[in-house]
């Protein structure tokens, strides 16, 4: 889904890719605790390719635009060590 967004400065960003995940898709997990999110990510792959490979590049992405997303730093050291552990 193609989507344009506002930034918290009032800026707009247009054509921003975003997916939204369905109760119907058989990987959807819900609201789950952080551990279980990053465990189904460390694990899952889908027709693009591995769900960690998103979930790192976006980290990566972020930390490049200098944009502090806990949520995401959070699950990206917690599936690291979802992976290490295996």
């Amino acid at each position: 889904m193609n989507v344009t967004i506002e930034t918290k400065s009032g800026d707009q960003v247009k054509n921003v890719l975003m997916y939204v995940g369905h109760e119907d898709n058989d990987e959807y997990l819900g609201p789950a605790p952080l551990e279980s999110i990053a465990k189904q990510i460390a694990f899952s792959k889908g027709p693009s390719g591995p769900n960690t490979e998103y979930l790192f590049n976006l980290a990566g992405a972020l930390r490049t635009l200098g944009v502090h997303d806990e949520h995401i730093e959070t699950l990206e050291l917690a599936t690291r060590d979802a992976l290490k552990a295996r």
